[in-house]
């Protein structure tokens, strides 16, 4: 058997031709001069689009706090990232991803408490007032859960009243414009060690 002549597999680049390719692909953002005049000029239209971005993020979170129908979340999904496309084209910013990136995406906005129909008022300010109110509520539900289990009542009973405890702390959470799954902690039982 007779070898062949060797050849490089690849063809060295020369530092002339890496200044060529570093010109032609340099990535420079494209002049925003379109975006200001659409957000400068038409604040109203950005306002109304916010404002529609706002009660989708608002709907798909019902929906999945619901548990609703994939399918149904799915399309009110889709209809938020076409929002929010839109939204995104009229200020000038990059539009979302595509593909799973969407979805994922969308599950992060719907946990996002930006916008919430208890606490948070539209521009992600606090409502003290809820925020004191819930506070106290869930003080009062842990004093209830405590009390329930030193008497040892029935697991049923003490179940029922954490299930109420917890979603105080997230509607808390919420109000507070912090994450509510952060706060709650897992949804699994600990595993006992052996």
């Amino acid at each position: 058997h007779k070898i062949g002549k060797p050849s490089p597999l690849f063809e060295k680049i020369e530092t002339p031709k890496i200044q060529e390719l570093k010109k032609k692909f340099e990535g420079k953002p494209a002049p925003q001069k379109n975006a200001s005049k659409a957000s400068a000029g038409n604040p109203e239209e950005t306002q109304k689009l916010t404002d529609e971005v706002a009660a989708q993020g608002n709907l798909v979170r019902e929906l999945k706090a619901k548990k609703a129908e994939k399918a149904v979340v799915t399309e009110e999904v889709a209809k938020l990232l076409a929002l929010k496309k839109k939204l995104a084209d009229l200020m000038g910013e990059p539009a979302p991803a595509g593909g799973k990136q969407n979805s994922k995406l969308a599950k992060k906005e719907s946990k996002k408490p930006e916008v919430s129909s208890s606490g948070t008022t539209a521009n992600g300010a606090v409502d003290n007032q809820e925020v004191e109110r819930l506070t106290e509520a869930v003080s009062k539900q842990g004093l209830l859960v405590r009390d329930l289990k030193s008497q040892k009542a029935e697991k049923s009973r003490i179940d029922s009243e954490v299930a109420v405890l917890l979603d105080l702390k997230r509607k808390l959470a919420v109000a507070q414009g912090q994450d509510p799954e952060a706060l709650t902690g897992g949804k699994g039982k600990k595993g006992k060690k052996k």
